[in-house]
């Protein structure tokens, strides 16, 4: 995924803390909803680090997909974007809402946790550009927390071999199962620090 540097972001088994470590593999991982709540797929850059402690994987998403909330009258079937138009203004917000949960259903996968809008007829997800921008936007900045230079387009495969700071943190899923993820990515220098920093108060 190419991307643009961006100083600052956010499964391993890796203890709660901060670590420095290498990133030692970066692959384009594509996957489906396994329950078939929607038929359009999900592309993530799926990020290994290794580190003197143990290895953490993290998956940077390529793009956001709008919720039930954030879908607008351009979201629709174009014969229904005509048919709210002819309509008066005071006509068109209740016209909209109703239009919209005949055409969307909010769905979610096997984890139960993303609530998409998904397009009935086809089966599909709407692609939202404000959440696609956060996801370049978190691209960048794990770019730019490996040592490449404010500024310069990369591939996220250019940082292989990279050195990069991380922070484990505990988190648990719908479940109740506990894990510890990395929350987010930064510059060795500023691990080194909180590191040190633990380890003068320890």
């Amino acid at each position: 995924m190419k991307a643009i540097s961006t100083a600052s972001t956010f499964s391993g088994g890796l203890k709660p803390g901060f670590h420095i470590g290498t990133i030692t593999s970066v692959s384009e991982v594509t996957t489906n909803a396994k329950n078939g709540a929607w038929s359009d797929a999900s592309i993530q850059d799926k990020i290994e680090i290794t580190t003197p402690e143990g290895k953490a994987t993290k998956y940077l998403h390529h793009g956001g997909k709008k919720r039930m909330e954030d879908l607008v009258i351009a979201d629709l079937p174009l014969s229904a974007q005509k048919v709210i138009a002819a309509l008066t203004p005071a006509k068109q917000a209740i016209a909209f809402e109703k239009i919209k949960f005949e055409t969307f259903e909010s769905r979610s996968s096997e984890n139960g946790k993303e609530n998409y809008a998904v397009n009935i007829a086809t089966n599909q997800r709407v692609d939202d550009d404000a959440r696609t921008s956060v996801a370049m936007r978190i691209a960048g900045e794990f770019m730019s927390a490996c040592g490449i230079a404010e500024g310069t387009e990369a591939d996220t495969f250019d940082t292989i071999g990279l050195s990069v700071g991380i922070e484990i943190r505990s988190s648990s899923n719908n479940a109740g199962k506990s894990f510890n993820d990395v929350y987010r990515f930064m510059s060795v220098d500023n691990a080194q620090a909180k590191i040190d920093a633990a380890l003068s108060v320890a």
